[in-house]
């Protein structure tokens, strides 16, 4: 397969890793896994978003940074459930404008050494999906997140795809009618979407 780089992007909740665990399986790929558990200012940010928007960007930017680097080598298929731009999407959402000045500064420097994906697959759900999906897996610092977080959240998501079209192809899927980790045939028609999109465009399903 000529996609040897494929990342999942969605909101908090979306089905991004359920996903590509499913996508390493059909392709005998190897996995990148958001170590969000490992960021030790995360459950602080939960409960003081200005005081540690800050610390938790920028350890989630040098933790990304780092995981991307070890692999940006290799031949082997790879899927990896986050973009590498999806810090700077969401310091856009958190970080207060001098802050954000800061990072925007550190991730410019980090993306020149990062690949490009070959392929992005959106999961786009709606908030009442989003929170359902949160409360499901239980991680009790993240069941009070308002849903105006997540639809602000959305929303930026929203924006960044929009606006980056002439990159890469981009799959956006709507997960609240096409069930991609929970209906075989919709998988599958996301697995042909994959191997047969060439074109920097978005594609909708």
């Amino acid at each position: 397969m000529n996609k040897k780089f494929i990342c999942i992007e969605g909101n908090i909740g979306s089905g991004k890793t359920t996903l590509s665990n499913m996508l390493v399986e059909h392709f005998k790929a190897k996995l990148l896994l958001e170590n969000f558990e490992e960021n030790p200012y995360l459950k602080d940010f939960y409960k003081d978003t200005k005081k540690y928007a800050l610390h938790v960007e920028l350890s989630f930017l040098a933790d990304r940074y780092q995981q991307q680097l070890a692999h940006i080598n290799e031949d082997n298929v790879i899927v990896s459930d986050y973009l590498f731009d999806k810090s700077l999407i969401f310091a856009g959402i958190n970080l207060q404008p001098a802050e954000l000045k800061i990072f925007t500064a550190a991730f410019t420097v980090a993306k020149e050494y990062i690949r490009n994906p070959d392929i992005i697959i959106f999961l786009d759900a709606a908030e009442d999906l989003l929170k359902h999906n949160i409360k499901k897996r239980g991680r009790n610092f993240e069941e009070n997140i308002p849903t105006a977080y997540l639809q602000k959240v959305t929303n930026a998501y929203h924006t960044y795809f929009k606006n980056n079209t002439h990159l890469y192809p981009i799959i956006w899927v709507n997960v609240n009618k096409y069930n991609v980790v929970g209906n075989e045939k919709h998988f599958n028609r996301l697995v042909n979407m994959i191997k047969s999109k060439t074109d920097n465009l978005i594609h909708y399903i």
